[in-house]
């Protein structure tokens, strides 16, 4: 810059207060070293995770800084003429924090990184100055990044508690309507069987057959292990019972057969039947009997699906110590399987499985549950995005055991690609992550630290190699101190 532009500089610099006490040399020498840009409304003004090679200044207008993280877009402040900012950055040798532009034209003053120190030591009336608003800064933007960080766990949590709770829902509300559906069907069967000429025994034996069958049912499935049928069995099995029906006068016998061959029910068992009933009744009597076990069966998976709501309502409800003081004897072993509850959507979308290791007779800690619970949260989907990054499957471990006088410890570890080793002694660095700009905040280890070190007085690590990383949380038994 020519003499006359310098000068010019050097007196639009007065606008900054932080300058008030610097004097016109202070001032020209900025205007020498530094430069004056000016922006249009809306124009790109530095972008996050881009290097911080300078410190800026507003002269004038209005900027704009948004932080971006796991998907979500946040306003972080709006320098207006006068203020300063990228001191934070510089002064933690980290890349911009944020994204800014133009709210309107705008003048900005540009100093490179070396000019910045040099300033500082130049005018010594500047580093309260920068000092103090960095502090503030610095608590503002960590503040908003750990609700990002909270926010786009919960967002985890609740997208994949959805989906946990829609498959369920979604089968009561097909069985329930099913069931509405088949109801007059077995009220009609049932009718039926008052217009059968019987025998005083036949009909005392009627009552019975639908928990004969379910007792044949519960044979079955016992015999078998639980384990589903094999399809081309099954499909002999309802060959064989269709032939039976037949043979014994049903009508649209391969209609009847699924059901029979579904509940287990054996054609020797329905011989017995046609013998016990007469051949006479017996069309009428499969006929009931298969509408029944049509509506036992659906109201058995009903009640299972019913079932499965409940669990993960009652692991929220685990996970949240709602209603609960905050301070509380902590069962781990439990504890831990209601996280794994909560994210069982994202283990089984990253195709990762889980392999326990609880020791017998683990003891409970005295901790503070809710926070305990966002550590294992944060420690778990690290491990699920690790294993993620490699696009192949991949297993978590955690192991839970008494570990020396008055401690427990935990270890969740997994087969990723593992952490570098000269990034290691970083991983429990604020604002420090791996992952690319926008993707994380850097703070969810770091409130790890906090939890386990700060609250509980413990300890938590990090082991890791290429396939085996290991994250070791070792707690203490007693209380912590009030806090």
């Amino acid at each position: 810059m020519n003499p006359d532009e310098i000068a010019e500089l050097a007196d639009a610099l007065r606008v900054l207060p932080m300058f008030a006490e610097a004097t016109d040399e202070d001032r020209r020498w900025l205007a020498s070293v530094g430069e004056s840009l000016r922006f249009n409304t809306g124009d790109l003004i530095l972008r996050q995770g881009d290097p911080a090679d300078h410190w800026w200044a507003v002269l004038e207008g209005e900027l704009s800084f948004v932080v971006h993280s796991s998907g979500q877009e946040s306003l972080y402040r709006n320098p207006v003429a006068g203020e300063f900012f990228a001191e934070v950055p510089i002064m933690l040798r980290e890349r911009y924090l944020g994204t800014g532009h133009a709210l309107r034209p705008t003048r900005a003053f540009r100093l490179p990184e070396a000019r910045f120190w040099e300033m500082l030591a130049r005018i010594p009336s500047t580093t309260c100055h920068v000092l103090k608003a960095g502090a503030q800064r610095l608590q503002t933007y960590w503040g908003l990044r750990q609700q990002q960080e909270k926010l786009a766990a919960l967002g985890k949590l609740s997208a994949g508690l959805a989906h946990e709770l829609n498959n369920p829902a979604a089968a009561i509300a097909r069985d329930a309507g099913e069931l509405v559906r088949r109801l007059p069907a077995l009220g009609e069967s049932a009718l039926a069987l008052l217009d059968l000429d019987l025998t005083p025994a036949q009909r005392a034996y009627l009552p019975t057959l639908p928990a004969l069958a379910r007792a044949e049912r519960e044979r079955a499935e016992a015999a078998t292990g639980g384990r589903p049928q094999d399809p081309l069995e099954r499909a002999d099995r309802e060959q064989i019972v269709a032939e039976l029906l037949e043979a014994r006068g049903v009508r649209d016998p391969w209609l009847l057969a699924p059901a029979f061959a579904d509940a287990g029910l054996s054609p020797e068992w329905l011989a017995g039947v046609a013998e016990a009933v007469g051949a006479g009744a017996f069309p009428a009597v499969t006929a009931f009997l298969c509408e029944s076990l049509g509506a036992e069966t659906l109201a058995r998976d009903a009640q299972t699906a019913a079932a499965r709501v409940s669990t993960l309502v009652d692991a929220v409800r685990d996970y949240s110590f709602r209603d609960q003081a905050p301070l509380q004897e902590i069962d781990l072993a439990h504890a831990l399987d209601s996280v794994l509850t909560m994210l069982a959507y994202e283990l089984r979308r990253a195709n990762v499985a889980v392999v326990r290791d609880y020791a017998p007779g683990l003891p409970c800690v005295t901790a503070y549950g809710g926070e305990l619970n966002q550590v294992w949260t944060n420690l778990l989907l690290n491990s699920v995005e690790a294993i993620r990054s490699t696009g192949r499957p991949g297993t978590v471990r955690i192991r839970a055991a008494a570990e020396g006088p008055g401690r427990v410890v935990v270890e969740v570890g997994d087969d990723g690609p593992g952490i570098p080793a000269e990034i290691q002694r970083r991983v429990f660095e604020p604002f420090f992550t791996t992952k690319g700009v926008g993707e994380g905040t850097g703070l969810g280890l770091d409130a790890c630290y906090r939890v386990v070190v700060g609250r509980h007085h413990g300890d938590i690590r990090l082991e890791s190699s290429p396939g085996d990383t290991r994250f070791q949380v070792r707690l203490p038994l007693a209380p912590p101190p009030a806090q």
